[in-house]
């Protein structure tokens, strides 16, 4: 028997489908958080959120590992 998870029944609070977009989302590596990339995210996110607020103060996001 193959597992597929496309055609895969997953009994959460269901039971569900999950959708292949979700499960191709939930198969990507995660990112390090002392990683460029992460940084990177951190940065947009904190320009976003200044957005957000209509404010040029800074904003603050905290990285807790």
């Amino acid at each position: 028997m193959v597992f597929d998870p496309q055609d895969n029944i997953f009994l959460l609070a269901g039971p569900v489908k999950i959708h292949p977009r979700v499960l191709k989302a939930m198969n990507t590596p995660s990112l390090g958080h002392r990683s460029p990339e992460f940084t990177e995210v951190n940065r947009e996110l904190r320009e976003l959120t200044q957005y957000l607020f209509q404010t040029k103060n800074g904003v603050h996001n905290r990285r807790i590992s």
